[in-house]
């Protein structure tokens, strides 16, 4: 009984590690993109060349935390 619930605590405790690696790299990916974004905020537009493409990049590699 002693040990299944150590073992159970140790489990839950690498599950828990992991997602906060998960969530840690999420706000690093994503804070950066809202850092830029809001850099000029008098601007009434933000000029982005290949915008769809780097979108499309920046979803893929969410994605990828996200599954793992």
């Amino acid at each position: 009984s002693y040990q299944d619930a150590e073992k159970k605590v140790e489990e839950t405790s690498v599950a828990a590690q992991a997602t906060q690696e998960k969530v840690d790299k999420l706000y690093n990916a994503i804070l950066p993109l809202l850092n830029n974004l809001k850099a000029n905020p008098e601007k009434e537009y933000i000029l982005w060349p290949k915008r769809l493409e780097k979108i499309e990049q920046f979803e893929t590699y969410l994605n990828g935390i996200y599954t793992k």
